[in-house]
């Protein structure tokens, strides 16, 4: 088997493999304090995702042995499957709740979060969906009456906007989980699609209008989120330091003490006092703890990197679908390690949201890898284009104004 086939972007494999690597030592740094009081060495968190790590990487060497042509089948097809999936978690016995979310499916006794890869499957469709988007030709004949204008004008640019419309009951049912933050990284990946494939800024427009109307609901339908939010801001004072303050103010101190430094590896206390979600959404905050800035920068200098090389390379390519895909992967990944980051560093709230590659979850690790494969299978055709880098400039979302479509 050629190694190039299966790894066609080594620099990308690599960065990927190290973040994941790094998050092996984190989650075991984070965990092994639990894990030695209930008598064993190894976190149960780090045997798992060194299992699923394994199914991760193997799953990912396979994707660029996938077609091209069949990656928009592909994507209809999982587009599908994960609505379903979403709507097996809130309506069937198989749906599990746990903190009072319901997000996880148990499926022969194991669970999984569908919603981590609802991301991989809307942006597959999405690219597939947009990547023949054409200019808009307005109708020759003048518009005399109302519904003229509904049969020439809106109802034909609502049937060019149907795929957006197929976005909405998804991000409907990942919000109700109740899951903001990953319906917010789903429409954040939306929204970059969209903008890579030459929307008019007039229609980003209206989508960002309505992105900002269906958050404002969100937040609104479930008094608790405001809540939170205002409780947030005395997260240090005597009636919530124990109660809904209690992790951000934990996280935010340890971050403090750990200056720029750290305290040296092991030496983290925020573990010690029972840090929930230590090993998983607030994997960070050990890392920062005992690293300090230094060592925070560099694991959020990693992610960088695997986001910025999937940018550079979705701007090489002259493959308008491929380009959109890369894109939208890159963004997921970008997006999900900021909104982590102002979590654990106390910007935001508790939410509930992974750090990409390093934080403990079998869903989230394996669906990130199924992303980068799909990245590498792609990646192939555009290691093949000879394209000067006077013609790179047409290409791609680099240079809207070049094929720009007005929506």
């Amino acid at each position: 088997m050629n190694v190039r086939r299966l790894i066609p972007d080594r620099p990308l494999f690599g960065l990927c493999l190290l973040a994941s690597v790094v998050g092996l030592i984190a989650i075991w740094d984070s965990g092994y304090v639990r894990s030695a009081a209930a008598g064993s060495f190894l976190p149960h968190e780090l045997k798992t995702q060194f299992i699923f790590l394994l199914l991760a990487v193997g799953l990912a060497l396979l994707c660029p042995l996938v077609s091209r042509k069949s990656l928009p089948v592909i994507g209809a097809v999982s587009f599908g499957i994960g609505v379903s999936l979403l709507l097996l978690v809130r309506y069937s016995p198989m749906g599990h709740s746990e903190g009072g979310a319901r997000r996880w499916l148990v499926i022969f006794g194991h669970t999984m979060q569908p919603s981590e890869f609802v991301k991989l499957a809307v942006i597959l469709f999405l690219a597939a969906a947009l990547a023949g988007h054409e200019k808009w030709v307005k109708p020759k004949r003048a518009i005399r009456s109302l519904w003229q204008r509904l049969d020439k004008i809106w109802l034909p640019k609502l049937a060019r906007g149907w795929p957006l419309l197929l976005i909405l009951p998804v991000l409907y049912f990942v919000e109700g989980q109740p899951d903001l933050a990953t319906a917010a990284v789903i429409a954040v990946c939306t929204l970059a699609i969209v903008v890579a494939a030459g929307v008019s800024w007039r229609s980003i427009s209206t989508i960002v209008v309505v992105a900002i109307a269906f958050g404002a609901a969100a937040v609104y339908a479930q008094p608790y989120r405001l809540e939170r939010f205002a409780r947030h801001e005395a997260r240090w004072s005597a009636e919530n330091i124990h109660g809904s303050g209690f992790q951000p103010a934990l996280s935010e101190w340890a971050l403090a003490r750990g200056s720029l430094t750290g305290v040296g590896i092991g030496q983290g206390q925020a573990k010690q006092n029972r840090l929930p979600a230590a090993t998983t959404d607030f994997v960070m905050t050990t890392v920062g703890e005992e690293t300090g800035l230094i060592g925070s920068l560099a694991v959020i200098l990693l992610l960088a990197a695997i986001t910025w090389r999937l940018i550079c390379l979705s701007m090489r390519s002259s493959d308008r679908f491929s380009s959109l895909i890369l894109i939208g992967i890159g963004v997921w990944i970008g997006a999900q390690t900021c909104v982590n980051i102002w979590m654990v560093n106390a910007h935001l709230p508790p939410i509930g949201i992974p750090l990409p590659f390093v934080s403990a979850g079998g869903s989230s690790l394996v669906a990130l890898w199924l992303g980068i494969g799909t990245a590498m299978s792609v990646v192939q055709r555009v290691k093949n284009e000879e394209v000067s880098s006077d013609e790179a400039g047409h290409y791609g979302w680099r240079n809207r104004r070049a094929r720009i479509s007005r929506a």
